[in-house]
C-alpha cells in the first residue's frame, strides 16, 4: 500500500512539472532522513524522473503534452523531501512535439545529448540559471535549431555567458541568443 501511495505523489508531482509549478504531496513520516524515492527511476502516468542520495533529480521523460509553453520546476517535493531538478536526460522532451518555449530552472547544472531530440516546433529556451550549465555535444539533435532562439539571463556574469554560448554551439545550436 505504501508503494501505491509513493507511486501516486511522484504521479502528481510530474504531472505537475507539465504545468510550471511545483506541488507539496502529503507524506505520513516527516523524517527528513527517510528518502524513499533515493537512487530510483520513477516510471509514473506523467513521465519519469530520477532521484539521487544527494536530493537531486534528473528529468528522463515527459510525457506528450499539448502544452505550447513548459517550465521545468527547480524542485520536486515529496512530503519534507526537496529534490533540485540539476539534469535533463536524453530524449526527455521526445513525447512533446507541440512544445514552443521551454523554460529551464535556475538549479538546472546539466543538459545531455539528444535532450530536446523530436522537438520540431521548439522555438525559444530559456535559461534562468546564473552559473552556467553543461551542454553535452549533440543536445540539438533533431532540432531545427536555424530559427530558435536562447535566452539567457542577463544575470549571469559575462564570462559564464560567454562559456554558455560556445557549449551551445559546440551541441549543435545554429540559432540567436540573446541576453533578457
Amino acid at each position: 500500500m505504501l508503494k501505491g501511495m509513493k507511486r501516486g505523489i511522484v504521479t502528481m508531482l510530474v504531472a505537475s512539472m507539465l504545468i510550471g509549478s511545483t506541488v507539496s504531496a502529503a507524506k505520513d513520516s516527516p523524517d527528513k532522513t527517510n528518502r524513499t524515492q533515493t537512487a530510483k527511476q520513477l516510471q509514473t502516468g506523467a513521465g519519469t524522473v530520477n532521484t539521487d542520495k544527494k536530493g537531486t533529480a534528473a528529468i528522463s521523460k515527459l510525457k506528450g503534452s499539448d502544452k505550447k509553453t513548459v517550465s521545468v520546476p527547480g524542485e520536486i517535493a515529496v512530503g519534507n523531501v526537496s529534490y533540485k531538478v540539476t539534469k535533463i536526460k536524453t530524449n526527455a522532451f521526445s513525447e512533446n512535439k507541440d512544445v514552443e518555449v521551454i523554460v529551464l530552472p535556475k538549479s538546472l547544472k546539466r543538459v545531455e545529448k539528444k535532450a530536446f531530440n523530436g522537438l520540431s516546433n521548439l522555438k525559444t529556451l530559456r535559461f534562468t540559471n546564473t552559473e552556467g550549465v553543461k551542454i553535452a555535444n549533440g543536445t540539438f539533435k533533431g532540432v531545427k535549431t536555424k530559427k530558435m532562439t536562447i535566452s539567457i539571463t542577463k544575470n549571469m556574469p559575462k564570462k559564464t555567458y560567454k562559456k554558455l554560448v560556445k557549449r551551445l554551439r559546440r551541441a549543435g545550436f545554429k540559432g540567436k541568443i540573446v541576453r533578457k
